[in-house]
């Protein structure tokens, strides 16, 4: 019997569905059953879909086959492997994997797999890094930083592909594209008026890109550089706390606030709470002044990436400039690419 028959009907019709399996909400348990795994057995839609699964998901499978369905691994996440049927996950949440599947695993594992694998998951990278670092990205620009940081050549018609495909939560409109999760404890209206908000704050603001190595730290969402300024306020609660892991979450804290633009209030609110206190009023400015310059040097995506005084720099290098003549033709000196007459210079 199909190791498919211990899900209940509401786990396999999200598994068809995701399978897109016409006609599934018709079907009774066993009918459904042998549609899945008719689908199951379909050698191009695993292509595409083991070369779009991220890394921890492709190494757990492989995990899975290497141990002859033994029990061989524990899944803590949301599996996109299990939504799609390609794996049983038990109630102890180990991993089982049907024959017929590692067949198919093992049947596309050819050098042009692993090629167009390590393509997609290399445009995979860089969009997750941008969404972190900017909120919203062109897709002209993601793909003008990916072909000039990897000498390849990303299409157009290829970045539309891969994000109608991923499993990264996007959305795309105008052009552009960003994070479509809405985060708990927020409604809808409030997370578009959100976007939009952080669409105009952009404005015509020049993107802020590193190096590849460093750039593609952003994919992690918990990424943020660690600057002098950073680190000068570490070893200013250190001091204060003499524990690094209390200390590191106070910092990680003052920087999400930094981040997010948050008021100082909330900062000293949040210090309070972690039971944090000032020796007199002149420890309190010390700690002032270090958020201050925290603020300025950390990056913001309302700023697409730059810190507001990377930003104030360039205002100042653009208006200094102006004064130069630029002509309406020539390319803008705020570095968006456009000419001039295109956007500083309407």
């Amino acid at each position: 019997m199909s190791i498919l028959f211990n899900y209940n009907m509401e786990k396999l019709k999200e598994i068809a569905r995701n399978r897109k399996i016409r006609g599934f909400s018709r079907l009774k348990k066993e009918e459904l059953v042998n549609k899945i795994e008719e689908s199951l057995l379909d050698e191009d839609f695993a292509y595409e879909f083991f070369k779009k699964i991220d890394k921890i998901e492709f190494d757990t499978f492989k995990k899975s086959i290497a141990t002859n369905n033994k029990i061989c691994d524990k899944l803590i996440f949301a599996s996109d492997l299990e939504d799609y049927g390609y794996i049983y996950v038990t109630e102890d949440k180990d991993v089982i994997v049907d024959n017929n599947i590692k067949n198919i695993f093992e049947k596309i594992q050819t050098n042009q797999f692993k090629k167009d694998r390590q393509r997609y998951q290399l445009i995979n990278d860089y969009c997750d890094a941008a969404i972190n670092l900017y909120g919203i990205c062109s897709i002209n620009k993601i793909i003008e930083i990916i072909n000039e940081q990897n000498n390849i050549n990303v299409t157009k018609e290829e970045m539309e592909y891969f994000l109608s495909s991923t499993f990264l939560d996007i959305e795309c409109e105008n052009g552009y594209f960003y994070e479509s999760r809405i985060p708990i404890l927020q409604n809808s209206d409030l997370f578009y008026q959100n976007i939009k908000f952080l669409f105009e704050s952009q404005s015509s603001k020049p993107y802020y890109v590193p190096a590849k190595e460093e750039f593609l730290k952003y994919k992690d969402l918990f990424y943020f550089e660690k600057n002098k300024e950073y680190n000068n306020l570490h070893k200013y609660i250190y001091k204060k706390t003499c524990n690094k892991n209390l200390t590191d979450m106070i910092c990680t804290k003052i920087h999400q606030n930094c981040s997010d633009q948050m008021s100082l209030q909330k900062t000293f609110d949040d210090l309070e709470e972690f039971n944090v206190l000032f020796d007199s009023d002149e420890d309190a400015q010390i700690f002032i002044d270090m958020i201050v310059k925290l603020s300025n040097n950390t990056r913001l995506k309302s700023n697409r990436g730059h810190t507001p005084l990377e930003i104030s720099k360039l205002k100042s290098n653009l208006t200094s400039q102006t004064h130069k003549k630029i002509g309406r033709n020539d390319l803008c000196p705020c570095g968006s690419g456009k000419k001039y007459k295109k956007c500083c210079g309407k």
